[in-house]
């Protein structure tokens, strides 16, 4: 049995423990209601965005913009085709599988075809290096509050490559479901697909000026960057989720094996005190029959 003073010594460090892990969940219990604020406050600003496309999308002009495909994405030529990968992580970590299902949700995907990479978060850039895949770029120390402008420059980025070199965009990001439910998903991005846009009544009477295909060019960028936006702020949504679950566990833990701790100094300083009580009695005894 360990000494009293190592015991005493191991309490303390997990009281600390306990401490902290309390701290960083109330941190990030904070952090999540904030995070909830700016997802909901930016969702008509997503639905803006849609809209104005769904106009533009669906006339003659619109159809044959080089970022538009009439059929619908999907991916049955996932293996022979080219693929931009947005891949969205954490910076830190202290939260659970966060991390680690969204990376392993990302290199599924870019275990097939041609892949490059953009990469948002510490976690998921460190992976993709060690991969040796093309790494287009990489964003970091964003993630827990990520601005409508780290989107745009996503954006740009991602549409220059695609002028390059069109390609497959696909997008994947944790979504969030309830607090104890967020998973990686994918989405693709590009090209657009005329059947996910729905119909617009009265489209027929709006004219566009100076051009549709100006205006095309101005619409897609607003959505791209819409659509990693909003990807980013569920993403930043599920993060601090993750933590102040794992950090709420992580507390009880460290008061469960406080209280065990506690259960072991007390038998240790029983077992003391029965040791210096037998001493005394032996002494004494000795004494007496001497």
């Amino acid at each position: 049995m360990p000494s009293m003073i190592d015991i005493k010594r191991r309490m303390k460090s997990i009281k600390g423990t306990g401490q902290m892990t309390k701290a960083m969940n109330l941190v990030a219990s904070s952090k999540l209601s904030r995070a909830k604020n700016r997802l909901s406050s930016s969702l008509p600003f997503f639905v803006a965005s849609n809209r104005l496309l769904s106009y533009a999308i669906h006339t003659e002009e619109g159809a044959k913009h080089p970022f538009v495909y009439t059929e619908k994405i999907d991916e049955t030529n996932l293996k022979t085709e080219k693929i931009i990968l947005i891949a969205i992580a954490g910076d830190r970590g202290l939260c659970g599988g966060y991390n680690a299902n969204l990376i392993k949700e990302a290199g599924r995907l870019a275990s097939v075809g041609d892949v490059s990479v953009f990469t948002v978060g510490k976690k998921c850039t460190e992976f993709f290096k060690r991969t040796g895949l093309p790494i287009l770029g990489n964003m970091l120390g964003i993630s827990e509050e990520p601005t409508y402008e780290d989107a745009k420059k996503i954006a740009l980025e991602i549409i220059n490559a695609y002028n390059q070199e069109p390609a497959r965009v696909v997008l994947v990001y944790t979504f969030f479901e309830s607090i104890m439910s967020f998973l990686p998903q994918s989405a693709n991005i590009l090209p657009l697909s005329r059947e996910d846009f729905k119909i617009q009544p009265n489209s027929s009477l709006i004219t566009y000026e100076p051009s549709i295909e100006i205006v095309m060019n101005e619409l897609v960028e607003r959505y791209i960057a819409a659509e990693i936006y909003d990807a980013l702020l569920e993403s930043a949504e599920c993060e601090q989720a993750a933590r102040m679950t794992s950090m709420d566990a992580a507390t009880k833990n460290a008061k469960d094996a406080l209280e065990g701790m506690s259960l072991i100094y007390n038998r240790a300083r029983q077992a003391a005190i029965t040791q210096e009580i037998s001493e005394i009695v032996g002494g004494a005894s000795a004494l007496s029959s001497s």
